[in-house]
């Protein structure tokens, strides 16, 4: 006999399936708590309450969830190459410290070496975090009108696959 369950039941039963990682009905079904009157619901139930609510329910749950691990990786991304910019510049005021503080006696070659490789971490690293901050705050819609325009201003040509361009 099919029995009624409540929202909240249902609900907790939803909990269990998603957190145990989406396990079959039968393994649900085994590790559901009676509901408040000492009912289980059988594996049947358990199965149309997967295919008919949690599936649906667990898709926008893994979105959410995806979109939160890209934009956290942003933020480490951006925080690391601010910190990849700052060791940069730190590096070039020690090379032109050492050079003043030591004219006479510097070994050129390491001081070269240090000046250049902070210039270049500098350098690459200034401007990226700002872009990936802005890149991540845009919407989907956002993204896709910077993406035409872009093809607008430039002469792009999208072929179907396996077919190869005209050659003029």
């Amino acid at each position: 006999m099919y029995q009624k369950f409540s929202p909240k039941y249902i609900n907790e039963a939803f909990l269990i399936w998603y957190q145990n990682g989406k396990p079959s009905a039968r393994m649900v079904h085994n590790l559901l708590p009676p509901d408040e009157f000492g009912e289980h619901p059988s594996v049947d139930v358990v199965a149309s309450w997967i295919k008919e609510d949690f599936d649906k329910r667990a898709e926008e749950l893994d979105r959410q969830i995806n979109a939160q691990i890209a934009a956290r990786m942003v933020q480490v991304k951006v925080e690391m190459l601010e910190r990849h910019a700052e060791i940069g510049q730190e590096m070039q005021e020690t090379a032109l410290r050492w050079i003043d503080e030591h004219k006479d006696d510097l070994s050129p070659s390491s001081v070269i070496r240090l000046l250049v490789e902070g210039v270049r971490i500098e350098r690459e690293s200034r401007g990226v975090p700002e872009a990936l901050e802005d890149i991540a705050k845009k919407s989907d819609e956002q993204l896709l009108e910077e993406i035409q325009k872009l093809f607008k201003v430039s002469p792009v040509n999208i072929l179907p696959a396996g077919e190869a361009p005209d050659e003029k």
